[in-house]
């Protein structure tokens, strides 16, 4: 007897975030973009934490589509800009995801800082039903490529 896996929609279209993702989890779920699901949207994420900005877009697609959604957000910390960029991250110069304007200001923050440590945070929200419930996700270290 085949048992067809449980679809879940991750609150995203980045690719590199699909195939985490579905490494992690495919074995047990059809792993499914907004994309993929119909939806076409830019979700604020206004929350003041990762795990908020987490649980507002993995709300956010299962409100949409009636369907199991997981998100995550995350970013850099550092400790001499008083935990900054924080959640504001991807968008810590003004437009989301200008990844070379974010490192050319941060290094400019960080200019005659002698503390240079700094941490990557990350928060994963799964939402499952349209009430109150709870469960978890399990996450694996990976080690990062020295490249980056």
């Amino acid at each position: 007897m085949t048992h067809s896996k449980m679809r879940l929609i991750v609150a995203s279209n980045n690719s590199n975030k699909l195939r985490e993702f579905r490494e992690i989890l495919g074995e047990r779920f059809d792993i499914v973009s907004m994309h993929e699901a119909g939806i076409d949207a830019d979700i604020e994420e206004n929350g003041t934490t990762f795990e908020e900005n987490a649980l507002i877009k993995a709300n956010y697609v299962m409100n949409a589509c009636h369907c199991a959604a997981i998100a995550d957000d995350s970013g850099l910390e550092v400790d001499a800009l008083g935990g900054a960029p924080g959640v504001y991250s991807a968008r810590y110069a003004g437009g989301h995801g200008d990844d070379k304007a974010n490192r050319l200001l941060l290094l400019k923050n960080m200019e005659g800082e002698t503390n240079r440590r700094a941490y990557f945070e990350s928060a994963e929200k799964s939402a499952i039903c349209r009430r109150d419930c709870a469960g978890s996700l399990r996450p694996r270290a990976y080690r990062m490529p020295r490249h980056m």
